[in-house]
């Protein structure tokens, strides 16, 4: 009688094209940019998303440098601590958790207010709310 066949599963290291922009939307939210629009318009003449290209590419550059350094996992704590040491990486680690936890807070807040100027007839938080169930369930 033959034993039960094992297999060792294991994880693809690529990123397609689709996951960078599905993970992109899920990590900062499809709201996330309407609270800073307006501001962003105006300073730079209309090309709001130019900025957001360069933004990216300049962070996309920093990482691709900082993983020759550090090939292992992990991101800016990972890169706190081997660049700067064990208690910079320490504090980078929880600095990182609680960008984690307040940035979306606020870009929620900011969305509630920039939809509420577009649709006053409705208020500031229903559209937070909506802004956080969407989010929720994208991420779900």
């Amino acid at each position: 009688m033959a034993g039960p066949k094992t297999t060792q599963a294991t994880l693809r290291r690529t990123l397609t094209f689709r996951d960078l922009v599905v993970y992109g939307l899920l990590f900062i939210a499809p709201m996330a940019p309407v609270g800073v629009f307006g501001t962003l318009d105006a300073k730079s003449h209309g090309a709001v998303a130019l900025v957001y290209l360069v933004a990216m590419a300049f962070t996309a550059y920093s990482y691709a440098q900082m993983v020759r350094v550090a090939p292992r996992a992990g991101s800016v704590l990972t890169y706190a601590r081997v660049g700067l040491g064990e208690g910079p990486g320490f504090i980078a680690g929880w600095m990182t958790m609680l960008d984690y936890l307040l940035i979306p807070a606020v870009a929620y807040l900011f969305s509630g207010i920039a939809m509420e100027e577009l649709v006053p007839s409705v208020d500031r938080w229903v559209w937070t709310a909506i802004a956080v169930v969407v989010t929720t369930g994208l991420n779900l």
